[in-house]
């Protein structure tokens, strides 16, 4: 006569009826399912957060891209209008600045409505651009 020694536990489920073990290795199965979905789940989670902090600060960037976009164009106007010298377009000079300077500070009010308040350098610089 052979004797094997098993495992407890694997003793145990030796014994069991064949739909007993295949009820448990389902339960176990969907057990690990829901843990890796609810696990992925939150880290989507996460990851949708972190993307719309992304969002918010490529915002921000972009309206202070279009702050110095419309400086750079008003500075282009003026130094080819006093380099080039023709009269006609000195006369429209005046109108293109105003239209500018009208783009330079609706885009600077919107990247205001987008500035970090609890930056002091931030608020600092939006306080001097003010003043000037």
């Amino acid at each position: 006569m052979v004797t094997v020694r098993r495992d407890r536990l694997l003793g145990w489920f030796a014994d069991r009826r064949m739909a007993t073990k295949v009820s448990i290795i389902m339960f176990l199965m969907t057990a690990m399912a829901g843990t890796i979905g609810v696990s992925g789940l939150a880290r989507m989670a996460a990851m949708n957060d972190d993307m719309g902090s992304m969002a918010q600060s490529n915002d921000k960037v972009a309206r202070i891209g279009d702050v110095w976009s419309a400086m750079a164009t008003m500075h282009e106007l003026s130094t080819a209008t006093a380099v080039d010298g023709d009269p006609e377009e000195k006369k429209e000079l005046p109108s293109q600045v105003r239209r500018l300077t009208a783009q330079v500070s609706e885009a600077f009010e919107a990247y205001k409505a987008v500035a970090p308040a609890d930056v002091t350098d931030v608020q600092d610089n939006i306080a001097s651009f003010e003043a000037a």
